[in-house]
């Protein structure tokens, strides 16, 4: 099959994925939006970072804390029946605290 005929079918299957009815639902909209809402948040504090001039590579490790501790604690105080808000607050205390450490360090 010459290259030219691969080129041309892709744009053509790409033309109908694009002009497909669920591709542009409601609820594909929001679902796309909310996977893509944690790389939006990080990146636009990456961008924060970056224009004030003090690079710092520890962002992603501080977002992997984060999202680790708050499952951690949600699954530990939701399971004794605690509200999920006491766990959400507990670990963005727990980043926090963790930020300004290295803040300190750095």
């Amino acid at each position: 099959m010459p290259i030219g005929f691969q080129k041309k079918d892709n744009k053509r299957y790409a033309g109908r994925r694009l002009s497909d009815y669920r591709l542009w639902h409601d609820d594909n909209l929001l679902n796309v939006l909310r996977n893509v809402s944690m790389q939006g948040i990080i990146a636009f504090g990456m961008t924060m970072v970056i224009i004030s001039g003090e690079i710092d590579l520890s962002v992603g490790s501080a977002v992997a804390f984060a999202g680790c501790l708050t499952a951690y604690l949600t699954q530990g105080l939701v399971g004794a029946g605690l509200a999920i808000g006491l766990a959400v607050s507990l670990a963005m205390l727990g980043a926090l605290a963790m930020g300004f450490g290295i803040g300190a360090l750095t």
